[in-house]
């Protein structure tokens, strides 16, 4: 591991879309984002150029202003219908405010750090929210009709069968995060299965739904069993954490390096010496829980695996995501759904405003695997 000296000459350039449009003085939330920002600066280590609110692109920010566990019974659509109503919503009636139903929907869109392509508003709208300014009490329709907003706690189904785990054949590899100290044994089992068996199937599936990440070891181990020998792609990590502190290490070799009692605490009866390339094909089953170590995994395998990438653009009320895709059938590589994102920075804090949870993150990769332009992409099949 290298300690180096310098900090680096970068700052992140922050421009999502900002509130200033919605025509609505917010002193409630601007003095919650202000909050928000004061924190950021504490704690995440690169200098965040704001044209906008809040640092959307940094996937382990969250902003959590609303409870999850109760919602808004009235059934209502984006487009401001509610049922066995003949006239849409006009405003939205809060603690303090009258907002156009349509403002309401661009000022939640604006709060969420997660794709707007793939996701139900209507889930964050309906949501009992914790700023005062954005709480629903009751709707105004077009007919100056007032309906109550009314919340109910959210039943939690039983499912009878959520620990019945499927069976799979032998040649599928089940992983259910990469965080080693809540879940080696999953971990262990599955890579020593893989490093001993590797060649003995013509076909690989990989299962990482609803894999949030964790750490990067478990993912460099899978890599190196499949990739045999050092690739070019293959560079150092170079982080910078909360203090400033910049290291640099090899993780393709961390048992000798950044990570040696992490890779001996997993107890493998032996790491991956493969001089050769797996030779087969590879099948990667992804979902939209793919951000961090997950995300690596996928975007590693697309880099050694997947041959021509497709990088593309998609616009959702005024954000602009990227996405990538690979030729399913010509590579050796077949994508099954969309992961999530990650921008390389990690660890975050959690913090509270006044029962509103704030995650800041406390590092970022300044260099790594990763090219800096598939940062914060969305991969799909």
């Amino acid at each position: 591991m290298k300690l180096c000296k310098n900090d680096p000459k970068k700052s992140y350039k922050e421009n999502e879309p900002s509130l200033k449009g919605l025509s609505y003085k917010f002193n409630n939330l601007n003095e919650i984002i202000n909050k928000i920002k004061l924190y950021i600066n504490k704690y995440y280590p690169i200098k965040i150029n704001y044209s906008s609110n809040i640092p959307f692109k940094l996937s382990h920010f969250y902003f959590i202003f609303f409870n999850k566990d109760y919602y808004i019974i009235n059934l209502i659509n984006l487009d401001g219908n509610i049922v066995n109503e003949k006239s849409k919503i006009k405003y939205v009636l809060t603690n303090s405010k009258k907002i156009l139903w349509n403002n309401y929907i661009k000022c939640i869109s604006k709060l969420i750090n997660i794709n707007l392509c793939n996701t139900d508003l209507l889930y964050y709208i309906s949501r009992f929210n914790y700023i005062n300014e954005l709480h629903i009490k009751s709707f105004k329709l077009f007919d100056n009709k007032i309906i109550q907003a009314n919340y109910l706690k959210e039943q939690k189904s039983l499912n009878m069968n959520m620990n019945m785990k499927k069976k799979y054949p032998l040649n599928h590899f089940i992983f259910e995060n990469f965080l080693i100290s809540e879940n080696k044994k999953n971990i262990k089992k599955e890579l020593d299965r893989l490093i001993l068996n590797r060649d003995k199937y013509k076909e690989i599936h990989f299962h990482i739904e609803n894999n949030g990440g964790g750490d990067l070891i478990p993912v460099h181990l899978i890599l190196r069993t499949l990739t045999g020998k050092k690739e070019k792609w293959m560079k150092n990590i170079i982080k910078i954490n909360k203090n400033k502190k910049i290291e640099e290490w090899d993780c393709w070799n961390e048992e000798n390096e950044y990570h040696v009692e992490s890779v001996k605490n997993l107890e493998l009866i032996k790491l991956p010496d493969f001089k050769d390339k797996y030779n087969g094909k590879i099948h990667l089953h992804i979902n939209e829980s793919n951000g961090s170590s997950s995300w690596f995994l996928i975007t590693y395998l697309i880099y050694s695996f997947g041959g021509k990438i497709n990088r593309f653009t998609k616009k959702c009320e005024n954000r602009i995501y990227k996405y990538g895709t690979i030729n399913n059938n010509l590579s050796k590589l077949k994508l099954y759904g969309t992961s999530n994102t990650t921008s390389g920075d990690g660890n975050s804090i959690k913090k509270n405003i006044n029962n509103i949870n704030i995650y800041i993150p406390t590092e970022q990769f300044i260099k790594s695997s990763v090219k800096k332009k598939d940062y914060n992409r969305y991969w799909t099949d």
